[in-house]
């Protein structure tokens, strides 16, 4: 399962249509596979990085595609699972937009060049398909490299064809806190997550 989120999210070469949908397919499929036998599951050390190269395509470019269009002589897969605890711990995560120049000044925040480490987070998936998504951040704790500092994260987050909604967002900072009922994120379709800077509210 940590090979399998590395490849997802760093894989960097271009596949080609056939290629990319079969191995995406497969990819799928094995960790469908993995969370049906496993309740629990526990990440040491994660390194995960999403890149944005000048064109615009991301490594994730080959995922999303296969989510979009998936292959005409793929039978549909009813298969659904849950996790009763996801645990990731002393991880960390990057993404470098490079369409935009980074700041000079590593202090200070940049969106297009982030940073997170120390990252530690307990999450629930009580429900996941093609199309979508119920899951509960118990915690989540990081730094970025600016030195923002995220002392806790909690949220219920839904969705997935169409967009997401964040039910009782609560962000625990070193010197304040955040509070939030409700906060949606929506798209046209799942192929906007390609140009999620651009299309996505």
């Amino acid at each position: 399962l940590h090979l399998l989120l590395i490849l997802f999210l760093t894989t960097q070469t271009t596949l080609s249509s056939s290629t990319s949908n079969s191995s995406t397919q497969s990819l799928l499929l094995i960790y469908q596979l993995i969370l049906s036998i496993f309740k629990e599951v526990k990440l040491d050390g994660l390194r995960g990085n999403l890149t944005i190269d000048t064109a615009g395509v991301s490594n994730l470019d080959f995922l999303i595609k296969a989510l979009v269009k998936p292959r005409k002589d793929t039978v549909s897969n009813p298969l659904e699972f849950n996790f009763s605890n996801i645990r990731i711990v002393n991880s960390q995560f990057a993404l470098n937009n490079l369409r935009k120049p980074g700041r000079k000044d590593s202090s200070v925040f940049d969106a297009n060049r982030l940073l997170f480490r120390d990252i530690n987070t307990k999450i629930s998936v009580s429900y996941f398909r093609a199309d979508s998504l119920a899951t509960t951040i118990h915690s989540f704790s990081a730094v970025e490299k600016s030195g923002l500092r995220i002392d806790n994260l909690s949220t219920s987050l839904t969705g997935l064809k169409t967009g997401f909604r964040f039910s009782e967002l609560k962000i625990k900072l070193p010197n304040s806190s955040i509070v939030l009922d409700s906060v949606r994120m929506e798209y046209d379709s799942i192929a906007c997550m390609r140009d999620i800077m651009n299309k996505v509210k």
